[in-house]
């Protein structure tokens, strides 16, 4: 079933729209929230709550790519458990090595999940990534939007580790040299 029909299913209130989602997305949302998370309880526990948000928000909102609505989603689902649940245990997983490169590039006077929220800071980033060539940006996104480790990357996009760590350490202080340029940093 194509996107546009799922999203028919959400607007007619049909039960059916989450059992189309999760046989068309699951594995997407999985990846997704697996990758923050990393732990497979909680990672079902935020696709169910991404469901709930997703039947909770359609209507009145009407995506306009279903895939992106969900992914973000699920995302947001994602770092709010991990926020909630890092207070109890500090885990060793992806998430953590993550937020820790990303806070050279991002103004630390406050935590690096309120900075990304954001409205400010997430359109010059939008503008930042629009300004990578595509290769740079996809490894960019897979690092910082999918939380993907740096072996997997090299992996998905043939290049050796030392190549991926290199591009992400120069479009790191690309970044932030964006964001001084933009008065965000």
């Amino acid at each position: 079933m194509d996107d546009s029909n799922i999203i028919e299913l959400f607007l007619k209130r049909s039960q059916d729209a989450l059992a189309e989602t999760d046989k068309k997305f699951r594995s997407y949302c999985y990846a997704i929230a697996f990758s923050i998370l990393g732990d497979t309880g909680e990672t079902e526990e935020c696709i169910n709550d991404t469901y709930l948000k997703l039947w909770n928000s359609i209507p009145p909102v009407i995506p306009e790519k279903f895939s992106v609505f969900i992914a973000r989603i699920v995302r947001n689902t994602a770092f709010h458990l991990y926020s909630k649940k890092k207070t109890l245990k500090r885990g060793k997983n992806e998430i953590n090595y993550v937020l820790s490169e990303l806070e050279e590039c991002v103004d630390m006077h406050s935590n690096v999940e309120e900075q990304i929220e954001n409205k400010e800071l997430e359109n010059a980033l939008l503008d930042f990534l629009n300004t990578l060539e595509p290769g740079k940006r996809d490894v960019f996104m897979l690092r910082y939007w999918y939380a993907m480790p740096v072996k997997q990357i090299a992996a998905k996009k043939s290049m050796k580790e030392g190549t991926v760590k290199s591009v992400l350490s120069r479009t790191r202080k690309e970044l932030k040299q964006y964001l001084k340029s933009q008065n965000l940093y």
